[in-house]
């Protein structure tokens, strides 16, 4: 732990930074031309990398190249030191940038400018949305030079599997797991244990001082954190809860009250967010935060947030951005799952706003980019509308009425993409546990074929709602494609609303299952074994409102909503 701490503060020991603004600093970006001085080399990974992630390169071949070396500290030292009302805000050694800001209401100057781009390592200086396409374009070429080549077979521990009170365990978070049948991996023990998540957001308040967070401390695993912005407010105390509540719906393991969807992961967080402000800046930290997830080696990364338009109009992106090479962040993003990590994006909330369509970062290609429905798998209108042409979004997941602990230790109820894409973002990590042998790529796609409409793309929910049984056949190789959309768990029920009496039917043959009944708070309110095509359910002595049947058996699960009249 002290190398990885050393690790984290060192790469941006360098760095001076504001004390906060109300709004965005002035800013630019200064592209540089190399890397001479850093004291690195692509040899010695050991000093830029930690062991796990350097070890992960070499199990699946993913090559340090000159990209991987940090920037030059004699380049940051001058920048730094140009003005005295100027200062250091981030930097990318993938892109080779720094970007520098001014409190100066009229921003860098073009004096100052000039002589930045005077310095013979200095190969232009830009405002922040005015990149060439040319150079983006060419960033996003070169990510083919990393990219892993196949899997060494790892040895791990074998998983333990769950020996607990089944009918309990996950309390309200079952049937949104459910609903992507992700129950499955986690009686398997794949529960998400020695997997590493970065989780890139904008607060996480008092994560360090909940209850509900009390197991993620107590035994380890919540393991750094990192702020990245340029506001100096103590990390856990930032008065923004949106992290923290992203976290919960893969990190808190309370059996019986809300089990996440990796709840033996460990967590890195990352605050790549500003409260105060919308700028295009915000894309240049979340470039930082993914270069730090990729540093100690993430596995998967959660980024419930997403970039289209500005408080400064100037910055706005257009619909002809979204293609995966017209921002830093999104080839940020592409670059990360070509180094080994799976990177899970919301799609956004514009569905029935202005901007209609998904964001930034989550229009780069090898990306999931994750659209909502319920936990009866509707689709929510809110959830941004897809693209043909860069076929987005990927996958859906439950976003809507979606489970989550709040900072008043309870458990609540929200909606958004944002919340969407951690409950799949965990299970991912849960997949990839199962299969270590197999590429971040490999994952990422066997989730796409596992979904329901995998044959049918649509740009609501994409390929559909992936199912992780049927993916860890896909991967284990005993299930094709169309086997696994043959085989999904079906099932009836009627009448719907139900005032009295519902019926539950299921085709010949099925094997023996287990039916639950929940309320909207997750509480579980019947458990019953199922024999036969046909069973009756009593609803008579139940108050008017939504509930939640979820039919279990063969390691599958299958949920639908109920609505009491």
């Amino acid at each position: 732990m002290p190398r990885l701490q050393w690790l984290l503060a060192g790469l941006f020991s360098l760095l001076v930074w504001g004390a906060g603004f109300a709004q965005a600093p002035h800013a630019c970006v200064v592209l540089l031309k190399d890397k001479a001085g850093n004291g690195c080399t692509i040899s010695e990974p050991e000093r830029f990398l930690s062991d796990y992630a350097v070890e992960k390169r070499r199990r699946f071949h993913i090559p340090v190249t000159e990209t991987d070396l940090p920037i030059s500290p004699a380049y940051l030292d001058t920048l730094s030191r140009l003005d005295s009302g100027c200062f250091v805000l981030t930097t990318s050694k993938w892109f080779n940038y720094v970007v520098i800001g001014t409190n100066d209401s009229v921003g860098v100057s073009d004096s100052l400018r000039e002589r930045i781009a005077l310095f013979p390592w200095v190969t232009g200086v830009y405002d922040l949305h005015q990149i060439p396409d040319s150079l983006l374009q060419c960033w996003f070429d070169t990510l083919s030079a990393v990219r892993a080549v196949g899997g060494v077979p790892a040895s791990p521990a074998a998983p333990a599997a769950d020996t607990s009170d089944a009918d309990s365990i996950w309390g309200a978070s079952a049937p949104q797991i459910a609903c992507l049948n992700g129950l499955s991996l986690h009686r398997m023990g794949y529960s998400g244990q020695g997997m590493r998540i970065a989780v890139i957001d904008g607060g996480f308040l008092n994560v360090d001082s909940l209850a509900m967070f009390g197991s993620l401390r107590s035994s380890g695993r919540l393991k750094g954190y990192r702020n990245v912005t340029e506001d100096t407010t103590a990390f856990f105390r930032v008065q923004e809860s949106h992290g923290q509540k992203v976290l919960s719906i893969m990190g808190v393991n309370c059996p019986g009250e809300y089990v996440g969807s990796a709840p033996d992961a460990d967590y890195w967080l990352f605050r790549s967010e500003h409260t105060g402000y919308e700028d295009i800046l915000e894309e240049y930290y979340f470039v930082a935060a993914i270069e730090l997830a990729d540093s100690i080696g993430a596995d998967a990364a959660n980024v419930s947030l997403g970039y289209t338009t500005f408080n400064d109009k100037k910055q706005n992106h257009t619909w002809y951005d979204l293609d995966g090479r017209h921002s830093v962040a999104s080839i940020a993003a592409e670059a990360a799952v070509h180094r080994g990590c799976i990177v899970n994006v919301a799609a956004g909330n514009e569905g029935e706003k202005t901007w209609l369509l998904f964001g930034i970062p989550s229009d780069a290609p090898a990306v999931l980019c994750v659209a909502a429905v319920n936990r009866d798998s509707a689709v929510a209108s809110f959830s941004s509308k897809g693209d043909s042409i860069w076929m987005k979004p990927d996958i859906a997941s439950v976003g809507w009425g979606t489970a989550f602990c709040d900072v008043s230790d309870t458990v609540a109820y929200g909606n958004g993409t944002s919340f969407a894409t951690p409950l799949n973002a965990g299970l991912t990590a849960c997949l990839w546990q199962a299969f270590p042998q197999k590429t971040a790529e490999e994952v990422i796609d066997a989730v796409r074929r596992s979904a329901n409409r995998y044959n049918d793309w649509n740009r609501l929910t994409g390929y559909g709602i992936s199912d992780y049984a049927k993916a860890y056949h896909i991967l284990k190789g005993d299930l094709t494609v169309d086997e696994a959309a043959e085989a999904r768990l079906r099932f009836n029920c009627y009448p719907n609303p139900v005032k009295e009496t519902l019926w539950l039917s299921l085709p010949e043959g099925s094997p023996a299952r287990t039916v639950r009944l929940y309320d909207a708070q997750g509480r579980m309110l019947l458990r019953m074994p199922v024999s036969g095509t046909l069973m009756e359910i009593g609803f008579s002595n139940l108050p008017a409102g939504s509930y939640f049947l979820l039919l279990s058996g063969g390691g599958e699960d299958a949920v639908r909503m109920v609505v009491k009249e």
